[in-house]
């Protein structure tokens, strides 16, 4: 397996009430396995939303075009811009997560490293 992620063009585009908002425009990567990824930028630069879009948890009414594959545990490879719900609550959790950019929101006031200890 060459990668675990790759990700092709992929946009997600907004309803707002003065038309269609872009927060992510075509955007290419590839993570290999073993390989990590930190995405920086400025506030409302995309960071979230692209992240929300491979976690199939984007606000109702939001677009996504593009390629996002996951080279699943299985060697299947999974399309994540057109899973429904069921194949989500799957993959959720298991084989994609998001960190939240405040830890004690997303892990409580433990923070991250109990999360991690095994």
């Amino acid at each position: 397996m060459d990668e675990l992620l790759r990700i092709h063009a992929l946009t997600v585009e907004l309803p707002t009430a003065a038309g269609w908002l872009r927060p992510v425009n075509e955007v290419t990567l590839r993570i290999a396995p073993g390989e990590a990824l930190g995405l920086v930028g400025e506030s409302g630069s995309g960071k979230t939303m692209l992240s929300l879009a491979l976690m199939g948890l984007l606000p109702p009414g939001a677009r996504v075009s593009g390629e996002a594959f996951l080279n699943a545990d299985e060697g299947r490879q999974k399309n994540l811009t057109n899973l429904g719900e069921p194949e989500w609550r799957a993959v959720r959790g298991r084989e994609v997560a998001h960190l939240f950019k405040c830890r004690r929101t997303f892990c409580g006031a433990r923070g991250l490293s109990s999360h991690l200890r095994m």
